[in-house]
């Protein structure tokens, strides 16, 4: 059998992909950092928000690891509304980032800093009609089981608190 195209372009994408992965093995790696102020959030939560209207939303919340604990997924649901975030570890300027889109149309990012027992999530939320919206969240761990999450209200511009549960293990 002679060797083809398709075959090269096998071979070729085979050698390419098990190099990228020798290469991210040999990486340093970023889960210490993360794990040491973000392992207790890996699992699944969930809460009630009310909504400005008077509504109360059902709220779920997942982090899991992905990429070899390099990255933490969440993916969050409040109502109808959906959202994917990523959560790294930044070597340039040694911070915890997050970016995240959601199915409003909308995207943001983020950057975590430390306060105290606290950690504070600086959000920048841009609508689908590229309007901006910057908000801090903080998360409370209460015990291995509850946290708070106090934010302030893009729509009401009230405080508001939640209280999450884990789910499970």
């Amino acid at each position: 059998m002679r060797a083809s195209v398709t075959h090269f372009v096998v071979v070729a994408t085979f050698i390419l992909a098990t190099g990228e992965i020798s290469l991210a093995q040999n990486q340093p790696n970023n889960h210490d950092e993360l794990n040491k102020h973000l392992g207790w959030v890996i699992g699944e939560w969930s809460a009630e928000m009310t909504a400005p209207d008077g509504q109360v939303q059902k709220t779920r919340a997942k982090y899991q690891w992905v990429a070899q604990k390099q990255v933490i997924r969440l993916d969050l649901e409040i109502g109808p509304w959906e959202g994917l975030s990523m959560i790294h570890w930044d070597p340039s300027d040694r911070t915890i980032k997050m970016w995240g889109a959601n199915s409003a149309g909308g995207n943001g990012q983020a950057t975590m800093r430390v306060a105290g027992e606290d950690l504070v999530w600086t959000n920048t939320v841009y609508d689908m009609d590229g309007k901006k919206t910057v908000s801090d969240f903080v998360y409370q761990k209460q015990d291995a089981r509850t946290m708070l999450v106090k934010y302030t209200d893009a729509e009401d511009g009230k405080q508001k608190t939640v209280k999450c549960s884990k789910i499970g293990d």
